[in-house]
């Protein structure tokens, strides 16, 4: 365990996607299309290293952005709309230890995988001391190259 490091909100995140389909709600806060707006934004709302993460690669298209409490953690969350759905993306400052997933590559990159329920794919990575967890109703194929495309914005890690 590092120091200033904490799990990763793996059930509150899959529980927060799961609500957000749920009730249909794709307005965030932030309504935005621009990536740097939203993680400026992001960055001023919780407090932690937020790069932009456009996903425009794999086709995905940023809604906006949204500053969640989950057991009393500030956490960002980035709303996109795919061709297959719907997709979120959760930043939790200090939040870099994922426990309850496991370990996996894809191209040659280290992600963390966990499944919370069957029809829901969790694609994990640390940037900095930023725990990023992507979240989606789709396969671990389907949601493989929007984690690839997000992965690179935030290469500074191997």
């Amino acid at each position: 365990r590092r120091v200033g490091t904490a799990p990763f909100p793996l059930q509150e995140v899959a529980q927060d996607y799961e609500q957000t389909l749920s009730q249909n709600n794709l307005k965030p806060t932030l309504e935005t299309s621009d990536a740097d707006r939203a993680a400026q934004w992001l960055r001023q709302q919780v407090h932690g290293d937020i790069p932009p993460i456009p996903l425009n690669l794999s086709g995905a298209k940023l809604l906006g952005a949204d500053a969640l409490t989950k057991n009393g953690t500030l956490i960002g969350r980035l709303l996109y709309q795919t061709p297959k759905g719907l997709l979120a993306l959760y930043m939790a400052p200090h939040r870099t230890q994922f426990s309850q997933t496991k370990p996996t590559q894809i191209d040659g990159r280290a992600f963390y995988l966990a499944q919370p329920n069957p029809k829901t794919t969790l694609l994990a990575w640390e940037y900095n001391t930023v725990g990023m967890g992507m979240v989606a109703h789709l396969t671990l194929q389907e949601t493989s190259p929007y984690a690839l495309d997000a992965r690179r914005m935030t290469a500074t890690l191997p």
